[in-house]
């Protein structure tokens, strides 16, 4: 059985995490509405398990990964790393803040001699996430301008099952619905060579697997470190530029009030007013505006200023019908915005040059399917609203 030493634990732990039995546990982000918590080990066992756990919005959703355990493992501690180790291979498990916005952690694998075969899997559990795969972009998507960096490609990002991009105020801050992303992993021998591994999850089977090319392998200088990373982050992964109107569609089943719209976008040069705008629609094109919110400020300028923005509204009522909450910047069509998205499923999206001033109606649009676009909007219910989200987008081309 491998157990922690309580004694020889360094500062650079105790400091960081509380230990609980034969785990240690760490608050992330300790907002009630968006809280964030980890766990290393399982806090259920007697003996420290290599897993690692991610829990949102006060444990609704969660997932864990464990890797292979051996009869003879140890538990050891370099600075902030925890290892597990073996014979053949050990498991760190650190930090890693740099990650995304709100951090992240390193599930590492350390293989210190030539493995049996060339995939390393863990078993995973979860509860109420579903799981996007996120292929190399399309010649469509390349030739629009969006970039999907190698870290991407073959990644997955993890959204709420049932939460998201149209919120209850007085809920939890679900924002778009997306709970981390989980990136593709790299294998490095200890020369420093690197390679891609391909990142596999398979829901039915419970399993983890990273796929690494066998050549690699053999003529690898051991150790070699195996890195999927867990980001922290409500942001789809993919930019999408040149906008000048952006709108996502939802579906309510109740009446409410709208407060306020929010969407992460930067620009590239230039300083543009933005605000926000909410078109309702029986039909499935985007009909009347019903809601147009106050000037918000500047949108950010440079990549290095991508953020949240918000805007605010009257908090004016809509009715059970098709909405399309969304964003424009002024009337300039030159230093147009950026929006960053997900690759998903049963989402739409809608085309069209925009003015500057939202149109009212919204105009001609036509339809793109596959993306979940990092914008969305809180409200107040009128009685006991309930809504079921359905992505889209506006764009110009």
């Amino acid at each position: 059985m491998a157990n922690i030493d309580k004694i020889k634990l360094p500062k650079s732990i105790t400091n960081k995490y509380t230990l609980e039995n034969e785990s240690f546990k760490r608050e992330i982000k300790s907002d009630p509405k968006d809280k964030i918590e980890i766990e290393i080990g399982d806090m259920k066992q007697l003996d420290f398990k290599p897993q690692f756990k991610i829990m949102r919005w006060d444990n609704e959703v969660n997932f864990s990964i464990r890797g292979e355990e051996n009869v003879l493992g140890t538990v050891d501690f370099q600075g902030e790393k925890i290892k597990y180790k073996t014979q053949d291979y050990e498991i760190h498990l650190y930090d890693k803040p740099g990650a995304s916005k709100d951090g992240g952690f390193e599930f590492e694998w350390v293989l210190l001699k030539k493995p049996p075969t060339n995939i390393v899997k863990a078993t995973i559990e979860t509860k109420d996430l579903n799981f996007f795969f996120q292929p190399p972009l399309t010649q469509s998507e390349i030739d629009e301008g969006c970039i999907r960096v190698g870290s991407v490609v073959n990644s997955y990002a993890v959204y709420h099952k049932s939460k998201g991009n149209i919120n209850l105020t007085s809920e939890k801050d679900y924002k778009v619905g997306k709970a981390f992303h989980i990136y593709r992993p790299k294998a490095i021998d200890a020369n420093g060579v690197e390679t891609w591994g391909e990142l596999n999850i398979d829901e039915i089977n419970k399993t983890l697997t990273v796929l690494l090319d066998q050549t690699f392998l053999d003529i690898a200088l051991y150790p070699v470190t195996i890195d999927p990373t867990f980001g922290y982050t409500s942001v789809g992964a993919t930019e999408d530029g040149n906008f000048q109107t952006i709108a996502n569609t939802v579906t309510p089943a109740g009446t409410g009030n709208a407060d306020n719209e929010n969407f992460y976008i930067y620009c590239d040069s230039g300083s543009h007013t933005f605000k926000g705008a909410v078109w309702d629609d029986a039909s499935g094109t985007p009909g009347n505006r019903d809601i147009l919110g106050a000037v918000s400020g500047t949108i950010p300028i440079g990549v290095g200023a991508v953020s949240w923005v918000v805007s605010n509204f009257a908090s004016e009522a809509f009715v059970v019908e098709t909405l399309h909450p969304g964003v424009t910047v002024d009337s300039s069509t030159t230093n147009l915005f950026s929006a960053f998205y997900d690759t998903t499923t049963g989402t739409n999206a809608f085309e069209n040059v925009g003015t500057g001033v939202p149109a009212n109606p919204f105009g001609a649009a036509t339809t793109r399917t596959g993306r979940s676009y990092s914008n969305y909007v809180n409200y107040t219910a009128a009685g006991a609203a309930v809504f079921i989200p359905r992505l889209s987008l506006l764009r110009v081309g």
